[in-house]
């Protein structure tokens, strides 16, 4: 068997990060790629993830994984300040591949989780000198403003299109947290029908966080979804997450049910 490049980009992934596993009369087994993310708020721990994605045949499993920790630990060391981990992600129900990454000497105890916050039964009072409000996404220009916004802070699974599928829900809601009337440190994106609605992202801007700010807007997004007639209101987070799963204790959630495990390697 060899692990090769191809010889162009392929569906946004540079040669140098896709990997091709061919045996010795060049019939393809398996093919994987690797990303390199920088998420410090979501894993201040460990802030550089290299995403590594493969599909290949058991026999050669072994030889593709090798090739993409090792290009994995080449770019970890572009930011060699920072700790990292390279990490992919399987269905839980997936036995053969959890058991294939736990043989290869990855640990596979984290997972995503669906939770779901209880409602506020008496106001929330803000904060001296904030104030909660619906930012705008009434034009494009301001819905593309909103999306750079969260891609600044590593919120990238939302797009164009899922957004304006959000925004013809019934209970879409887009809240900014203002400091001072006028400066945006932070915006919740929450959507829903009937009684059901869930928080599709948040953050606070960089130089505003480890204050309890995502608590706050949290707290006020759970009241406005109340007050809408929402009795069930989730999110999805991940277990590695600290942040996410600390804000998720505070607000005393409770976990119903996981669906992916992230096995993961410290590079």
């Amino acid at each position: 068997m060899q692990v090769s490049h191809p010889q162009s980009i392929i569906n946004g992934i540079p040669p140098e990060n896709y990997f091709l596993v061919r045996d010795d009369l060049g019939t393809p087994l398996g093919e994987g790629h690797t990303v390199y993310q920088y998420q410090p708020h979501l894993y201040p721990d460990a802030p550089v993830r290299i995403y590594f994605e493969m599909n290949a045949q058991p026999a050669a499993r072994f030889m593709l994984l090798g090739a993409l920790i090792a290009r994995a630990r080449q770019q970890r060391d572009t930011n060699p300040e920072a700790a990292g981990r390279a990490y992919t992600c399987i269905p839980l129900e997936d036995e053969e591949m959890m058991g294939f990454y736990r043989h290869s000497g990855l640990d596979c105890g984290y997972t995503d989780a669906l939770i779901r916050f209880p409602l506020p039964t008496v106001q929330q009072n803000l904060p001296m000198n904030f104030q909660v409000d619906q930012s705008p996404l009434n034009t494009p220009m301001e819905q593309n403003a909103f999306l750079l916004r969260l891609q600044n802070n590593n919120i990238t699974h939302i797009d164009p299109m899922y957004l304006g599928q959000l925004m013809q829900m019934q209970h879409f809601h887009l809240l900014g947290l203002f400091m001072g009337g006028s400066v945006l440190v932070g915006e919740a994106l929450m959507s829903g029908y009937g009684p059901n609605c869930e928080l599709a992202a948040i953050y606070i801007n960089e130089d505003q966080r480890r204050r309890g700010l995502g608590r706050v807007l949290l707290e006020q997004a759970l009241m406005v979804a109340a007050a809408g007639g929402v009795t069930n209101f989730t999110a999805r987070i991940i277990t590695r997450s600290w942040p996410q799963v600390g804000l998720a204790k505070k607000l005393q959630a409770q976990q119903l049910s996981a669906e992916y495990c992230f096995p993961e390697l410290t590079l």
